[in-house]
């Protein structure tokens, strides 16, 4: 199976200085629009499914009339403004020519993802002093994706070989197992909690439907589905508890999501103000305390908002104030929360919500991100050049 990964989310920080967008800021977005919108869908060819809802998210955007230019010139805003009471470390992985997108940061600061060269695209780690390590799966011919880490440093991911995908685990200290759910046809992983339990999505022969599975520590296979599901996605974000938290599209093309409790118990949900004719609700994040960070489409079927829904199912709505658009990506222990938002004025701008409920604007990225408990929180950015570069932004006073 040979799906798309497309360049989802783009954000900029911001000055809120009137002359902060400056006559260079204007050139920057002429120069870069049309590089940056070929390199960002043209890299992916491997990856699966996991990112359309921050793709929906932007399509609508633009039949919202929120945005008037393209997901190219938005790009090119990149860093025309300030970083906010932080500190940005970019890095690119040795022979990136393609890119470089971290997924997963873990308590310590090491931080996954995966890099493209002209051929492939290849798995990485840094170490939180900055040291990159390389790695590749076992006739990994169509590339090595990691995007979850844990806090004993165990990698996950998938990988591609001539004719389908793999699951892989890479341990401490370098070797990598191998796995495929019982009877799959491709296998595609992207999550990892602290006890070692894994999970993702799996395509039975016929790629027609996908399913959840959890992979325990000794290399038991639980599948699961949703009724009325026909695609599944984003099954691979875990809690330490075992709860997974994802969404799914239903026979109407609408997204529902769920949280599957780790007695098995599944649970759909919605959020109380969606929209029932288009997109819908869709959870992005899940916290050790059962705590679910999303984006949902509203009634009006007009804008995106961040959403958070506690244990006992209650929602609240979370918007950067003043924003025209909101979405919430991820959560850490503490409740702090990042995501992005759609300025009035124009451009996408990051957040990170402290759990006290205060907001702040971060440094710029163009790719899902990853927050620690430190809030360090990592992700790619787009340079004037249109090159993809990695970032690890770090809240003031708890620099690496």
């Amino acid at each position: 199976m040979n799906t798309r990964h497309a360049l989802i989310v783009i954000l900029i920080d911001s000055d809120p200085r009137p002359n902060a967008r400056r006559r260079g800021c204007r050139s920057l977005r002429q120069r870069g629009a049309h590089r940056v919108g070929r390199t960002g869908w043209r890299r992916r060819d491997r990856s699966t499914v996991r990112s359309f809802v921050v793709l929906a998210f932007l399509n609508n955007l633009y039949a919202g009339g929120h945005m008037g230019r393209s997901i190219t010139a938005i790009a090119a805003f990149l860093f025309c403004g300030l970083a906010k009471a932080g500190t940005l470390a970019t890095f690119d992985a040795p022979g990136a020519v393609g890119g470089t997108y971290p997924y997963g940061i873990n308590p310590a600061g090491e931080i996954t993802g995966y890099y493209c060269d002209v051929v492939t695209c290849h798995g990485f780690l840094r170490a939180p002093g900055g040291i990159i390590t390389t790695f590749d799966a076992p006739s990994a011919v169509g590339g090595t994706y990691p995007y979850g880490i844990d806090p004993a440093g165990q990698v996950t991911g998938y990988y591609c070989d001539a004719v389908t995908c793999h699951g892989f685990l890479r341990h401490k200290r370098g070797t990598l197992t191998a796995f495929d759910v019982p009877g799959a046809a491709y296998t595609a992983v992207f999550g990892i909690n602290a006890s070692g339990t894994i999970t993702g999505v799996w395509y039975d022969a016929n790629f027609v439907h996908n399913y959840g599975f959890l992979r325990a520590p000794d290399g038991t296979f639980t599948t699961f589905d949703l009724p009325g599901s026909v695609i599944q996605n984003l099954s691979g974000i875990i809690n330490s508890a075992g709860a997974i938290t994802g969404y799914y599209f239903d026979a109407h093309s609408l997204v529902h999501s769920f949280v599957r409790d780790p007695d098995g118990t599944l649970t759909t949900f919605d959020a109380p103000d969606v929209c029932h004719t288009g997109n819908g609700t869709f959870a992005q994040g899940i916290n050790p305390a059962g705590f679910i960070v999303g984006t949902y489409y509203d009634s009006g079927c007009q804008d995106f908002h961040g959403f958070m829904r506690s244990p006992d199912g209650t929602f609240t709505t979370i918007d950067f104030p003043g924003a025209a658009v909101s979405g919430a990506e991820a959560i850490n222990p503490e409740g702090a929360i990042s995501g992005s938002y759609f300025s009035t004025s124009g451009g996408f701008f990051g957040f990170l919500r402290s759990p006290d409920g205060v907001f702040a604007s971060y440094a710029a990225s163009v790719e899902d991100r990853s927050i620690n408990p430190g809030e360090a929180i990592t992700g790619s950015y787009v340079d004037s050049s249109g090159e993809i570069h990695g970032y690890l932004w770090t809240p003031r006073g708890r620099d690496e």
